[in-house]
Formats: structure tokens, sequence, C-alpha cells
């Protein structure tokens, strides 16, 4: 039987590793690049805290910050003007934004023309100091109201560039 990463022939019997999701074969070498299915898990680790109470000690499970479901925001259409008009409103350059907001001058300008989304990081950096919302929740509008009595094709969804 050979390696089902690197192809070489296993000598004995295989390692059985999960690579990347993957349940894979391989060789003693390339089983160091998996974890054994055993200690593999799919669900988000639970992180616990130990909270001292009045001769008692309280073991709290916290799960992280990032499996926590949020509400999606989508970037707000324009987002560039927007900002670009808030930033001249508050007599501010692009060199002082960026400054402020502790970013490179190019990603503003190019943020502005609306040639890169910013990060979510970047973006409450923004709208804290321009003082303007560039993520809202999910619009109210559904596309299938907008596409009247059809089902929705590819068209409706992709966007096509220039």
């Amino acid at each position: 039987m050979s390696c089902e990463v690197c192809g070489r022939r296993i000598r004995g019997s295989p390692l059985k590793v999960i690579i990347e999701g993957a349940t894979m074969n391989v060789c003693e070498e390339c089983a160091k690049f998996g974890v054994t299915p055993a200690t593999w898990s799919r669900s988000p680790r639970k992180v616990s805290q130990v909270v001292p109470q009045e001769g008692k000690t309280m073991i709290h499970m916290k799960t992280p910050t990032s499996a926590r479901v949020e509400a999606e925001e989508e970037l707000v259409e324009g987002y560039g003007n927007l900002i670009r008009e808030a930033r001249e409103k508050m007599g501010f350059s692009q060199e002082e934004l960026a400054k402020l907001v502790k970013e490179k001058l190019s990603v503003i300008k190019r943020v502005e023309a609306g040639r890169m989304e910013p990060a979510k990081q970047l973006a409450v950096k923004l709208e804290r100091v321009l003082k303007i919302r560039l993520y809202g929740s999910e619009t109210a509008t559904n596309v299938s109201t907008t596409t009247r009595k059809r089902s929705l094709t590819l068209g409706d969804v992709v966007q096509l560039k220039d």
C-alpha cells in the first residue's frame, strides 16, 4: 500500500490520520501533518473559567468568540463615497485619516475609491472616527420580491466584472 500524501510505499501497517478534514492512510513520516481520528473534533473547544464565590469554586464553561453566531451584516452600498464625504465633512485629509485609524494611506485610498472592501476591524475604526455606519443588518428587500413571479436564476445573484 502507498501513502496517500507522499506516494511512497508504506512498510508495515498504514496510519489513519485526518488532514484538513479528510481521513487518509499515510506513512509514519506524513502522519505528523494530521491528527488521529480519536483526538480530532469539529466542535469548538470550550475554555473553562474558575470563578471563586464565598468559599466555593465555580467553573464556568465559555465558548470561544469565533463560535458565536452573529447577525449577518453587509457593507453598505456606496461605502467609498460615504467614507470620503464624511472625511471631507470632518476636514481630514486622507493622510490624517490613515494616521487616526492606524492604517496605510494606500488602503484608505483604495477603500474610498471602492476598489477594496474594508475589513471588519478597519470598518469599525472608520465608523468610530468618522461617526458613520458602514455595516448594517441584511437588507429587508427579498430577492424573490424583486424578480416578480419567476424563479431565482444565477444572473440574479452573480455580479459580472467589466
